[in-house]
Order: structure tokens, then sequence, then C-alpha cells
């Protein structure tokens, strides 16, 4: 076995953002960890690798599948060993160690607890078995004289997988480095799940974005779409019955007496007894006192006042009759054992409950339904035909789905219509509806179908290979279902060949087989048709579309995100719900498909498509307006199919918003709209102090002229006066000058918050804040400079939390008013990472002072406490302008 990497160097040029994390390594060695986030294309395997070769000692790395376990050691042959050099440096093999030692996860779980493993390829013949019942792993690794552990993707484990990791780790000694890499870190995380990770890990040392790769050269611009749609008749059908079936429930359910019996039972409404407990559960008890009221119970006014922001009850729906009986279920203690199995029984003999969940409004059926609705087959036939109409053959699109559904291959050919997604109904809806022209394929680890007009072309390039190839037609379609011999790994060779070549224009094939793991730097166009997994392997799918292509460097690539919109409400009537897609409420879309997909958009960057901004959040996508009816969606589409064809509108986005990008780098930032800000109260703040400085010129004047005619006494007292005056003015006019206008209040307000940080050790000195407004000047965007990776979190976290709603916090801080009065307009909640005792809140609440004034600090958990926490949320600032605007600008990445 070769024991160092003396003589081994990297045969190319690294990029300039590798070459400086490389030339950082020294500042993060102390920790013997090194820990870098990288996007997708950027190059991490390369640069671990290099790192893995610096620090000089025999390396294990850990993968999450066989395949990029493989792609480890094709790097490293490819581009760190002499074509003339026939040393063994890589294994796969825990029991026969190298150089490098690339094996999966799976595996060193397998050998950790002394078992067999068996791991497989998806949708392959691949598989392995290794058994490890006999095998000490660490005594081979120590002897072998293994110190260095690289993790790939380390946080996307299966628990057992995690602790057999930490496990690993801690038996390997102090002796270890510890390499991690990942393209997705858990940044929405619990503080007990990040530092759980960070404890493996390490701290971020460096992170690689993707507006700097495109800045660089390394991916090509992008845009992201989304293409939205209703489901089909037969899903209405199922959602059409599950409500009437829950519709019917809640009628027959409001003209019982459970309601009462609960309320006689558990004694709820007794105000003296219960009023902590109202004021705990202050929602749940309104949805509680609004089902009771629906079903003739009587509810005290008194409580209603105490615990609801408008002193009155809402108006009854579903939804409101969901949380009260969840409320029920889960609180037996308030509403007694026999009340809480009660209700479970009757929602188990309706089946509307799933796991203990009351799903009154929907149901995991319902959300499963959407997320894979048929509908999205029609909107891959209009995205299809509009990107053929942009770009002819020169179209490359991939299309990804979960299942491959080669049972359903006789349907080709014929009308039987689809009830399931998959590469067979899609290719089929796609070869019924576009032009023959326009050749397609389907690429998996168990079916193959190609046109048979390039089949000559492909045995040609097969029998280059020494591969043989054989075929036979579908049903007339003018397609072949293609047997190629060999592996998984030489039929995707063979394809994507063809596909670069241009014999084909859109491959349909698995996440699992092209997802991750496989380049084809063609590919312009891309169709997420994926419904199962997670934002890591969405994030690697999303990668399969943007890596720069050298044979057409001005490639632009399109990313079509599917979305089935969800009505509130099903009619009989399917026309009437078109029209009227959220009765009510036009101005809002429904579904856990959009609010999936909005939580991905979190981590996605691009160009906003109106302003030349590079940000992440779906809000960038602004053309997503209501009203959400029929036509609305229509336009929406429409408006998405036009922009998706400025692909030269697009690369000028991508420039613009950058400069020349190549020193630049993506900061977190808070953006909080101007009309949220309370600067009216701040004004008030300064008038008397205001009309001192006034009071003050004036006694200035005057004093200077009693100095000469005025008595040793009154001299005395000017002089006094003065000295005691000045302070305060500048004071003042400092306070003024900070306050003068919202951009200047939320530096700081947000200099308070980083000093609490920083005071507390939560945050490293040396960090500060800026502030900007975007070029409409109607947001205020705050960001915290010079501070790591992390650092920036958090103090994002603490900024969101302190300028949001108030909701529930430990503390909150309440402006003090003339005579002491308590001003509620004037409340903020204490940022969660402060409150965890009274000390930091305290410090938190100084340093506010300092800018702000006086402020009570009131703990929410005490009775007291939580009816001021009450009319905080009733009468803030922040929660009524939340109110009025309907939604809530939070933390956001931009490219500043």
């Amino acid at each position: 076995m070769v024991e160092n990497f003396k003589n081994i160097l990297f045969s190319g040029k690294f990029r300039d953002y590798q070459q400086s994390a490389l030339n950082n390594l020294g500042k993060h060695m102390d920790d013997k960890k090194i820990h870098i986030v990288a996007a997708p294309g950027s190059g991490k395997t390369v640069l671990g690798l290099e790192i893995i070769r610096r620090l000089n000692e025999p390396a294990i790395v850990l993968t999450p599948s066989i395949t990029i376990r493989q792609q480890w050691g094709e790097r490293f042959n490819q581009h760190f060993v002499k074509e003339n050099d026939r040393a063994e440096y890589v294994s796969y093999s825990l029991k026969n160690p190298a150089l490098i030692t690339c094996v999966t996860y799976q595996a060193l779980h397998a050998a950790m607890k002394r078992i067999e493993d068996v791991e497989s390829v998806e949708e392959t013949e691949f598989t392995e078995k290794e058994d490890y019942s006999n095998f000490d792993l660490v005594a081979e690794l120590k002897e072998k004289k293994i110190k260095t552990i690289c993790l790939d993707e380390a946080h996307h484990l299966k628990s057992e997988w995690q602790k057999a990791l930490e496990a690993f780790i801690k038996a390997m000694g102090d002796d270890i480095f510890v390499v991690s890499l990942t393209a997705t870190p858990p940044y929405d995380s619990t503080p007990a799940e990040w530092d759980r990770y960070i404890s493996t890990c390490g701290e971020i040392d460096e992170e690689i974005f993707v507006p700097q790769l495109v800045a660089q050269g390394t991916l090509c611009p992008h845009q992201d779409f989304i293409y939205f749609n209703y489901p089909t008749d037969e899903e209405f059908e199922i959602i059409d019955l599950y409500r009437k079936k829950s519709n019917e429930f809640i009628k027959k359910f409001v003209s019982e007496n459970f309601m009462a019996r609960a309320v006689d039972v558990s004694g709820i409404f007794n105000l003296n007894k219960n009023e902590s407990c109202f004021l705990e559960y202050p929602l749940e008890f309104t949805a509680f006192m609004t089902t009771c009221e629906e079903c003739g119970v009587f509810v005290p006014g008194e409580i209603v006042k105490l615990i609801t922001v408008n002193k009155g009850l809402p108006r009854f729906n579903s939804n409101y009759c969901q949380i009260a009986l969840q409320f029920i279920i889960d609180h037996e203690e308030i509403f007694t054992k026999e009340i809480s199995e009660e209700i479970k029984n009757i929602l188990k003999r309706n089946g509307l409950i799933e796991k203990n969940t009351v799903a009154l409004t929907k149901s995991k059926e319902t959300d499963k339904l959407l997320i894979s609705s048929l509908g999205k087959l029609n909107s891959m036939v209009e995205i299809v035909k509009s990107e053929w109409n942009n770009l002819n053959k020169g179209l490359r699109m991939l299309i990804l789905t979960d299942y491959i559904k080669k049972e359903l291959l006789d349907s080709v050919g014929n009308d039987t219509p689809f009830h399931t997604m998959g590469t067979v109904p899609i290719f089929e809806t796609l070869r019924r509806s576009i032009s023959g022209e326009i050749k397609m394929c389907i690429l998996t680890g168990s079916l193959v179908v190609i046109p048979c007009e390039i089949i000559e072309a492909l045995k040609e390039i097969a029998q280059r290979d020494n591969v043989e190839v054989s075929a036979s037609e579908i049903n007339g379609t003018g397609f072949l279902k293609v047997e190629i011999e060999g592996t998984s790994k030489e039929r995707v060779a063979l394809l994507t060949e063809m596909f670069e070549k241009g014999f084909i224009n859109i491959l349909i094939g698995t996440k699992s087989l092209l997802g991750e793991g496989w380049d084809s730097p063609c590919i312009n166009s891309l169709i997420l048709a994926s419904f199962v997994g997670s934002f890591m392997l969405s994030n690697q799918m999303r990668g399969r579309a943007i890596r720069v292509d050298r044979n057409n460097p001005n490639k632009v690539s399109n990313i079509w995100h599917l979305v089935t919109v969800l009505p509130e409400s099903v009619s009989d009537k399917k026309s009437q719900l078109l029209n009227k897609i959220v009765e009510g409420k036009p101005d809002e879309i429904f579904g856990a498909d959009y609010e999936t997909v909005k939580k991905r958009f979190e981590c996605f960057m691009a160009p906003a498509y109106s302003v030349n901004v590079i940000e992440s959040g779906i809000s960038r996508l602004d053309i997503i307006k209501p009203p959400y009816d029929a036509e609305g969606i229509k336009n929406i589409n429409i408006k998405m199919l036009y922009l998706a064809s400025q692909r030269d509108r697009t690369a000028k986005s991508w420039f613009e918003s950058m400069g020349n990008g190549r020193y630049t780098t993506v900061v977190e930032v808070n953006q909080i709209e101007k009309e949220k800000f309370p600067r009216g109260f701040v004004y008030r703040n300064f008038i008397g102090e205001f009309l001192f400085i006034v009071f003050y010129v004036l006694y200035c004047r005057i004093g200077s002229s009693l100095l000469f005619f005025s008595e040793p006494v009154w001299i005395m007292l000017v002089v006094i006066f003065s000295l005691v005056a000045v302070p305060v003015c500048i004071t003042g006019i400092l306070k003024f000058i900070r306050m003068i206008s919202p951009k200047k209040a939320m530096k700081s307000l947000a200099n308070c918050v980083l000093k609490t940080l920083t005071e507390t050790g939560k945050i490293q000195k040396g960090g500060y804040v800026t502030v900007a407004s975007d070029t409409s000047n109607t947001f205020i965007y705050c960001t915290l400079e010079n501070a790591s990776v992390r650092e920036k979190q958090i103090f994002s976290q603490a900024i969101g939390e302190m300028f949001s709603s108030i909701d529930n916090p430990r503390y909150v801080f309440v402006k003090k008013g003339l005579g002491g009065r308590k001003s509620y307009s004037k409340s903020y909640s204490c940022p969660g990472i402060l409150a965890g005792n009274k000390e930091t809140a305290e410090l938190l609440g100084k340093n506010i002072e300092k800018i702000m004034g006086k402020y009570y600090l009131i703990y929410t958990r005490t009775e007291q406490g939580r009816k001021e926490l009450l009319n905080c949320r009733r009468y803030s600032f922040l929660n009524i302008n939340d109110a009025l605007s309907g939604k809530k600008k939070m933390v956001k990445s931009n490219w500043r």
C-alpha cells in the first residue's frame, strides 16, 4: 500500500474560488476539521481530493451512495494519477484499504455493527455483499495508518448511520483529521441538530455559492420557472369525495352534543381556575370556542375578550373545527382522557384521522394525489412545445421522474388513459401530443426506448465500443424498445453520447439513475417531474442543467417546477371551481405542492424576474401575483412561457446583477418593509429632547448676558446647569441622528442585537452591520459582514424574530410611555437565542435603551406575562402591519 501523496499532484488548474479555499486552509486547521459548503457543479470532489493530498495521510472517503463512491475514485485517477502510473491508489473495500479508500456510509455502519452489508445501485443489476461479522474495522484502519476522514454530505444520514459515524470518529482517536464537504448544510435544523452536525464536521470554514460559479464561468446562466396546473377530473372527484365526507361529518358533529359534554366534563370555562391555560393556548382556545359557538354551546364573553385580538370570535369553518378537535386529542390533561379518546374514536370511524392527526381539511392521500397529479402531464406538453419552438433542434431537455412504470408499455400506441406518473406515461403523453420531429428517448436502468430513425446511429456507436444492441418496435409507433448488453453504466454512456450529438432532443429518465452522479453538459432545459425525496436530491437534480457546455458557450438553461393548485373548496360543478379557484380568497395559493416548492426556493439563487438582483426565495418570481382564479393562473403560465423564451434576457440579468462578479460574495440579509418600521414613536421620543435643546440654546443666549450682571450664586447655577445640559443635548442629538430614517433606525437596532450577541459569546468580535434599500426604495436590507457563515445565520435569525409578528416569545420588550404606562404598540419579541435566560434578555434591553429609550422586559411564562403578551399581539405595530399585508418578509439571502 502506498503510504503518502509524495509523488502525486493535481494535473489541472484550480478555479479561482477553489484556489482561494485552498489558500485559506491554514486558517482552518486548528480544530483538525475543515468544513466546506460548495454548490453542485463547483468541483467539490476535486477540491476534497486536493485537501486530502495536502494533508498527506492515507484517507477514508465516506459517501451517500455507490454511484458517488465510484466518482471519487474516478476523479482521483483522472486528475491526480499520471497516465503511466500503475500503482493502486484507490480501494473501494474496507477490508483492503489503500491510500484513498472510498466506501458508503452504509458500509461503514455494517462494519461498525459487524453485520453483513448488502448494497445495490437503483434500477441496475449491480449488487455488492460483504460480511463484516468477524472484522475489526478500527484496528484495520489504524494498522494502515488512516488519519484523514472525508465526509461527503454527512448530514443526510439515517439515524443509525449517524450514530455509527460518530462512534467511528471517536474510536479512531485524536490524531484524525476530518474533512467535510456538502452542497446543502442543515441551516433550517434545530439548535440541537445543528450542534450535533457541527460537532462532527466542525464550523463551516468556506462557502461557494452558485452565483460565484456563474460569475466565473463554471456554471451557465439559468432561471427557474413554475408551471401551474389543476388536478384532473378523476383527481377532482377524489378530492370532492373527501371534502364531502369531511363536510358531512362536520354538519353532523355540530348538531350533536359532544362539545357541550366536553365543556361540562372538563369544566374548561371556569375562568378563575383556567385563566393561565387560556393564555397559554390562545389560538387553540379561539378555535375551540368558535366550534362551541357553532354547536350552540354558550361561550363566556369575558374569556373571548381575554384571548382574542379583536375581542370577538372569528367565523366558523372546517379549519377551526380541525384545530379544536386536535387540541382536545393532544391535551387530555385539560379535557380528560375520556373526552380525548371519544373524539379520537369518532374520527377513526369516519376515516378523518391519520396517526393521531385530525384530517378534516386535507389528508396525506389528497396531498400525495396533488403532488403527483396527472395534470402535470399536460403541463409538460405545453412546456415541451414552447421550448421546442424556442430552440428547435438545439433543444436538449431532461425530464426526471420517480418511477419507470415499465408495465404500462403496452399502453404506448393506443388511447389508454394513465392513472399514475412515470417515464412511460410521460413519454406516451408527449408522443400523442407533440411533433414527430422531436426525438424522444426513455433511459432507465431496465428500459430504453428510442425513435426508429436513430437505431443505426446507436448501433454504430455501440459497435465502436464492442457493445451488442438489439431492438423491437413498440406497437407500430415508430419507437423501439432497445436491449443493450453490458452494465447500466454502458447503457447510460451510449445514450448520453447520442443525446449530446443531437440524435435525441428529450431524455426521459429517473432521478435514481440520472438525478445524481451523471453529467451531460448539453442539457439546456430541465423539467423536475420528481415528487419524492429531499431538498438535497432536488438540488442535485437541478444541478444537472446548469453545467457549462464547451460546445455551446452561450448556453442558458431553464429549470421547470410543476405545481398543482389546490382549491380551498370543491363544488359539484367543476366549472364553478375553475372560475374561482379559492372561494373567497383569490389572493392565496393553497396546497402542499406549492408549499414544498416555496421551501425549496429558499436555497435556489437566481435573478429576480423584474429587478437586477440575484436572490433566493420564491418572491423573485414576481409575476406570481393574484388573482389566482382560473384566468389568473392561465396568465401566470403564459408569462412563464414567455420569460422562458427570453434566454438572452436571462443571461443579461445575471451579469447586470453581478457586475464583473469576480470578487463579490453572497451574504445573508434581513428584508423589512419600510412602512412597517416604527418611525412615529421614535420621533415622539425625541420631541422632548428637541424642545430641551431649543430651550438650552435660548438659555445659553440669555445666560451669557446674565454672567456679566448677576450675583456669583446665579453665575454658579448657570455654569452647573450648562455642565449638566451639554451631555444631555449631545446624547439627544446623537439619538436623533441614529433614528432619523428607517434605514438608520434599522442599523441602530441591528447593532444592538449584534452587540448583545457578541457580548454573550454567540458571535465573535469583528463583524459589522450594513444596511441598504432596494431599487424601488420599498425594503430595507440588513446584513452582517466579516463573520462566519453560521454567525450570519445566527444574526439573521435573531433580526428576523425581532421584526416579525409577535407570536409566543419567552420575553417581550414593551415601550415605557409617559407616566410609566406600557405602550404595547411599540413592542418586540426578544430573539430566541437571547431569551434562554433573563440576563441575556436584560443585556439586549439595556443596549436598546441606549438608542430608543426605556423599555419594560416582560417574562411571558406567568399568568400576568401571558396577559401582557396578548396585549402585544393585539396592539404591536408589527402584528397590525402583518395582518394588513397578509404576509411576512423574513430572512432571505441576496446577492449584494
